[in-house]
């Protein structure tokens, strides 16, 4: 991609606010890429902040008490030890150090919707009979592949893949799932690729002509 025209852009912004962004960039790539475009994810990107931009030219602050503004629509996986609150957590979305005090500040934004959660523990593999995951499985996996876990993609509209096929005996669990874009799943189909879990959030593809490709999705706390 040539870099005539155009210009290097970088802020530092509250974590939450920079979750925000990264939402709005990455849904507004998405919807250009539904349309039929073929530029690159980071071409997408721009034009999206290009979009958002010519559509935001000033800060609508004149909304009435019964609006309330927009809100933030972003749900943070927070991460905070009760018995040492001065030390900072961790933000789940983007393993970013964060202080009680700012989440505190978070929750008291005016038009802000908190939602207080069960802690999920990533290190259980919970498990359902049926075909279709439980919603806390689906949360789960999401929180561990974070996108497409195919080599090279990074999609998050995506499908729940079961790595051992259903009607093979393979479980409907959080260790025999894993999230695979449209595109990717008819490659396992129907594509002659195929993968396995060396450890939970640890992929080995194997592509048609035998050469193997290491996914690794695992977290590790900074």
């Amino acid at each position: 991609m040539s870099t005539t025209g155009t210009v290097e852009v970088s802020a530092t912004l509250d974590l939450a606010d920079a979750v925000d962004l990264e939402a709005a960039l990455r849904s507004g790539a998405q919807a250009l890429a539904d349309l039929g475009s073929t530029e690159t994810l980071d071409e997408r990107r721009s034009q999206a902040l290009g979009e958002m931009g010519r559509h935001q030219l000033a800060l609508d602050l004149e909304f009435s008490e019964t609006t309330g503004g927009t809100g933030r629509g972003v749900t943070l996986h927070v991460h905070l030890d009760a018995a040492a609150a001065a030390r900072p957590g961790f933000v789940d979305n983007t393993w970013s150090p964060v202080l009680l005090e700012q989440v505190r500040q978070w929750c008291e934004t005016a038009g802000t919707k908190v939602t207080v959660r069960p802690v999920i523990d990533l290190n259980t593999n919970p498990v359902t009979e049926a075909y279709r995951p439980t919603e806390a499985i689906r949360e789960q996996v999401r929180l561990r592949d974070g996108t497409c876990v195919f080599p090279g993609c990074h999609r998050r509209h995506v499908d729940l893949d079961h790595i051992v096929p259903f009607d093979a005996g393979g479980p409907t669990s959080v260790e025999n799932l894993a999230m695979l874009c449209r595109r990717h799943h008819r490659a396992k189909t129907h594509g002659h690729w195929s993968y396995r879990v060396v450890e939970p959030g640890l992929y080995e593809w194997t592509s048609p002509t035998g050469i193997t490709y290491l996914v690794d999705r695992r977290r590790r706390r900074p």
